[in-house]
């Protein structure tokens, strides 16, 4: 055979091989179902969409605001490491019916010596809640000493001070109500650790 007649006989092969395919697709899908998916398209072309479901947009709520104030007194027994820092976290948390929630967290570092040391940890706060006058406000605190070690790069040009906790004390308060809008809220506690 002559490559001419190799290459129409392939070519042949291939477009019988590419149209198997294609009308093995068509046969797939039968005529009535085509045709009762064209009737639907057509009996619903340009009417409004079927009553079901409605979805009202509730009035936006306006945010209860304020300020929650930690003032923490800490007894420090544990060792503090030479290049150690104490500090305080504070938490607050507040749920809502409507669905709403939110975690508030406020950082400091502690200022004192030996074993007398205090935090002062502010967090203000904005929340939709649809019914303050009845949420209450789960609250909870730390303490903690943390260790600065210096990491130095391989080729030692520089350097960076990571802490690593080595003691963490966490205590909590009563719930209270949610502070009418725009109030301050202080909480003073006393811990050792």
């Amino acid at each position: 055979m002559q490559p001419r007649s190799v290459f129409l006989l392939f070519v042949a092969a291939l477009a019988l091989t590419i149209a198997s395919f294609g009308f093995a697709q068509l046969g797939s899908r039968s005529f009535a179902s085509h045709q009762h998916r064209q009737s639907e398209d057509r009996s619903t072309a340009g009417t409004a969409p079927q009553a079901g479901i409605q979805f009202t947009e509730l009035p936006p709520v306006p945010p209860t605001t304020g300020d929650l104030v930690f003032n923490l007194s800490l007894t420090v027994k544990s060792a503090i490491p030479k290049n150690g820092v104490v500090g305080c976290e504070t938490h607050a948390s507040v749920s809502d019916p409507s669905g709403f929630s939110s975690s508030e967290t406020g950082y400091s570092l502690a200022s004192g010596s030996g074993a007398s040391w205090s935090c002062k940890v502010s967090m203000p706060y904005s929340w939709a809640l649809s019914s303050p006058n009845n949420d209450a406000i789960s609250l909870s605190y730390d303490a903690f000493i943390a260790d600065g070690v210096q990491i130095t790069a391989t080729n030692g040009v520089s350097s960076t001070v990571q802490f690593a906790p080595t003691r963490k004390s966490t205590q909590s308060i009563a719930s209270i109500k949610v502070p009418a809008n725009g109030a301050t809220t202080t909480e003073t506690v006393s811990m050792t650790f």
